[in-house]
């Protein structure tokens, strides 16, 4: 269960470092055939962890915590370094292949620093990558909500224009309608008298809605 929900996590990382192993394994391989798989895979494992121990001492830093990034830093460049000797002196003989050249503790030293630098610097590199990818995300997310409240804010600035326009329909007077027909009638009464009658019924049951 534990497998899967890493590999689920993890999966692009896996797939893209398999890519890569599988990569580097053909690019030896046209050079030297008698190059192993074993043996590319373990050296690039060293370098891997270097490059994930690297990413999380820049999160630190980036989060203020100074000292424990430095730290990570010199871990991963002490984690390098056995990984390398082990590779060196341990692995390469169960594996049955022979060192290219006889260990000496600067050149060793030296090309573990120098592999250190160049995956910490695609470690950097990464680091800055996702961080902009998520402040993108963020953005855009923000941006989501913002349009979503102004949404919302609209409907209830309409929910209430419609609610003060029924309001201010039941505020008018009852009477006004009856006031007119009796104006109207005032005026239609001497050219008028039929009109005029008619205005006055319509007043009368006016009224009568009124009483009731």
């Amino acid at each position: 269960m534990k497998i899967a929900f890493f590999y689920n996590k993890y999966r692009k990382h896996v797939l893209f470092w398999l890519s890569y192993i599988s990569f580097v394994y053909l690019m030896e391989i046209w050079k030297d055939p008698s190059n192993k798989y074993l043996d590319i895979c373990f050296v690039n494992l060293c370098t891997i962890i270097a490059f994930y121990i690297s990413f999380f001492a820049y999160t630190n830093i980036d989060n203020g915590k100074l000292v424990k990034g430095l730290l990570l830093i010199l871990l991963s460049i002490i984690t390098s370094w056995l990984l390398r000797y082990i590779y060196w002196h341990y692995w390469l003989p169960i594996i049955g292949v022979k060192p290219f050249a006889e260990y000496n503790f600067s050149i060793f030293t030296n090309i573990v620093v120098r592999g250190f630098i160049v995956y910490s610097l695609y470690a950097l590199g990464y680091f800055y990558a996702q961080r902009s990818i998520q402040k993108q995300k963020q953005l855009r997310l923000a941006e989501q909500q913002q349009a979503e409240a102004e949404k919302a804010k609209l409907e209830i600035e309409n929910k209430n224009l419609r609610l003060q326009e029924d309001f201010l329909r039941a505020q008018i007077n009852p009477h006004f309608l009856y006031n007119c027909l009796n104006f109207f009638y005032t005026q239609t009464f001497k050219n008028h008298p039929n009109v005029a009658e008619g205005i006055l019924m319509l007043s009368d049951i006016r009224r009568y809605s009124l009483k009731d």
